[in-house]
């Protein structure tokens, strides 16, 4: 993760953002359930009544309310009620502040009376007391239900208020359906703008996520490339070119989706899970015991499958990078395959290799596949729990409807943003794996350091070896005790057999690779105290396997840099390259396909010796670069060298001089 947030701290500006975004969107997931919790509790069940404190009331209500009241009701009552021209009671003083004052004085009389009502027109009051009661009768009837209706739960007294002001309203010749279409409609409308504002929200996050996520992995890619280009041999041995191309495609590729969704969806999920617990505490806590049974039964279901899984997430990168490996040696040694009718055998290699990287895309993907089935089983299955609990509290008056309804909305929710982080707890590991795999190539140093030139070297072209020895990393010293001067205006040819170390002399002129013992100079200064820029610029070298870029001929005669068309034309005619452009139709602009595949291979040798000798420099190297040239070809071409490359220092690495 070290590397990822090494790369995402410049766009720590553009995070802050996404996550104020992710808030704002939050907030509207959360604002929704209790919308609905209130469609239902007033809109629908309340008929539009908000309140269960009575706006409104019969002049004879009011009054039996009033001799039901305490002493304390009978003073503040007339203080709260203003009696208006059509003879009924409307509330004077505000509603929000004096809330607590109007339900303490108005719920047990409101009770009372309700109760005292029903019981008449059940007839309980006939059988109580075998007649019809007195009003003195009525009044111990009241007493003798006070200690009940005190117990009464709150949500019961307000359910009983809300009906009691609603039948009032009616009473009181109140638009009651207008009321509540009016209260239905604001709702839906301010359900509305927050769902448009979410979806606004999200889509901004979304959209700054994934700019964020590819400019990161812009920065990956460039920082990959420019560390790869600066890496001598040793370190591109060491990491393989197939590993480095994999590494800077699709290990990036999963970094960069890993972003997108951490950014877009792995922020919102705590703030999510967070919110609704909250939300959750006002709706009804007691069932929050559900909650915590299915968050727990989630996390070791995800627990179970990831210690299957994680094992095999860790290996799916290597295993792509043993598959570019073969399919690379194997498209480029095609001709080699055929020459020696070994493609089945390459066959079986590569099947080998893209059934191993298949069968943990399949064991991850069964693992995978099992998991979300499951989890929305047990969400179901949490649903379920909620409606058969919450349908008892309903029954026994505890909660209303729409707040179970919201009860389940952020329950759902909840085990969304868990179902989120397990996504991401999927997607994280391999992310990670990449992550570290950029990170080895990124902090891994060259061992070939470029230093400030301190002494300024001659440029004439002397290269010098004073006791030189040099071995591989990984083997036995192949150079030792090597000294000779190679002067201008001659040629020092290297002569050897296979392995001898001729190729590993030469590399260490343009340090390549590094001396263990001893010195290699150029103008007089140590290879190793010059800046590697101004140091390559005096040497033209040609290795071993001649490379041409795709392109065309111009292109890769003039590969180093301010190269004229009159040098282009001489080192193509020095080249012994000059005959077979003449003969192609479009001559320097013909194209070149890539690696020169459509070019033989002394045509291909013959540009590389051009490209050398186009950029005029100082020292020219040639690694066994005439292999592929026939022997009069060979000729002319040493003969031209001698030539036309005097006051320069040729070295030449051959079998046979």
């Amino acid at each position: 993760m070290g590397t990822i947030m090494r790369f995402l701290k410049p766009h720590v500006g553009v995070v802050l953002a996404v996550i104020v975004l992710l808030i704002g969107r939050a907030w509207c997931e959360l604002t929704l359930p209790s919308y609905t919790a209130d469609i239902v509790n007033i809109g629908i069940a309340a008929q539009g009544v908000e309140s269960p404190i009575p706006t409104v009331l019969q002049e004879n209500v009011f009054n039996t309310i009033l001799g039901l009241s305490d002493d304390e009701g009978k003073k503040v009552l007339p203080t709260l009620y203003t009696k208006n021209s059509s003879g009924f009671f409307e509330l004077s003083v505000d509603l929000d502040k004096n809330y607590k004052v109007l339900y303490d004085t108005l719920k047990l009389p409101i009770m009372e009376m309700a109760a005292l009502q029903m019981a008449k027109e059940t007839g309980k009051l006939q059988e109580i007391f075998g007649k019809e009661p007195t009003e003195q009768e009525q009044l111990q009837f009241i007493q003798s239900q006070r200690d009940k209706l005190s117990a009464t739960p709150d949500t019961i007294l307000e359910q009983a208020l809300t009906q009691f002001s609603l039948q009032q309203m009616k009473a009181c010749q109140i638009d009651v359906d207008k009321l509540q279409k009016d209260y239905l409609v604001k709702k839906g409308v301010q359900m509305l703008l927050i769902s448009l504002g979410q979806m606004v929200l999200m889509l901004l996050a979304t959209f700054l996520a994934t700019i964020t996520a590819s400019k990161v992995a812009y920065s990956m890619r460039e920082g990959v490339f420019k560390k790869v280009i600066g890496f001598s041999n040793a370190e591109i041995d060491k990491f393989s070119s197939a590993s480095l191309i994999t590494r800077c495609t699709n290990d990036i590729q999963q970094i960069q989706q890993f972003l997108i969704m951490l950014l877009s969806m792995v922020i919102f999920a705590p703030i999510l899970s967070v919110g609704s617990i909250l939300k959750v505490q006002h709706t009804e806590t007691s069932m929050i015991w559900i909650i915590a049974v299915a968050v727990g039964a989630l996390l070791a279901l995800v627990g179970t499958l990831l210690i299957f899984a994680l094992p095999k997430f860790r290996q799916i990168q290597p295993k792509t990078d043993a598959l570019q490996l073969v399919s690379r040696e194997i498209l480029t040694g095609l001709p080699v395959i055929r020459a020696f009718t070994r493609e089945k055998t390459e066959e079986g290699r590569f099947d080998k290799a893209n059934k191993d990287l298949t069968y943990l895309n399949v064991f991850v993907g069964r693992a995978m596949s099992v998991m979300m089935p499951m989890m929305m089983l047990l969400m179901n299955l949490v649903v379920v729990l909620i409606i058969w609990v919450g349908g008892h509290k309903i029954s026994d008056g505890d909660i209303q409807v729409g707040d179970l309804l919201a009860f389940v909305n952020y329950t759902i929710l909840i085990i969304f943003s868990f179902l989120i982080l397990t996504m991401i707890s999927v997607m994280a590991p391999r992310a990670i794996v990449a992550a570290n795999r950029i990170g080895e190539v990124v902090n891994t140093s060259s061992t070939i350091i470029s230093k400030p030139q301190t002494a300024q070297n001659k440029n004439d072209g002397i290269v010098e070896f004073k006791n030189v020895s040099f071995k591989y990393s990984t083997g036995d010293e192949v150079l030792e005790d090597i000294s000779f001067t190679a002067l201008p205006n001659q040629t020092t040819a290297i002569i050897g057999g296979t392995g001898s170390g001729k190729s590993s002399l030469i590399n260490l002129i343009p340090r390549l690779y590094d001396v263990h013992n001893g010195s290699v100079t150029v103008g007089g200064v140590d290879v190793r105290d010059m800046e590697l820029h101004k140091l390559r610029e005096q040497i033209s070298f040609v290795p071993q396997k001649g490379f041409l870029f795709s392109g065309t001929i111009e292109s890769n005669i003039k590969y180093s840099g301010d190269v004229s068309d009159s040098n282009m034309n001489r080192a193509a005619e020095i080249a012994q390259a000059s005959e077979f452009i003449s003969e192609k139709e479009d001559e320097f602009e013909s194209e070149i396909a890539q690696s020169g595949s459509n070019v033989s291979g002394g045509q291909r040798q013959r540009l590389c010796i051009a490209r050398a000798l186009a950029k005029n420099a100082k020292i020219q190297i040639y690694d066994d670069s005439f292999s592929a040239l026939d022997y009069k070809t060979d000729a002319k071409l040493r003969q031209s060298l001698k030539e036309n490359c005097k006051d320069t220092t040729v070295i030449i690495v051959a079998q046979i001089i």
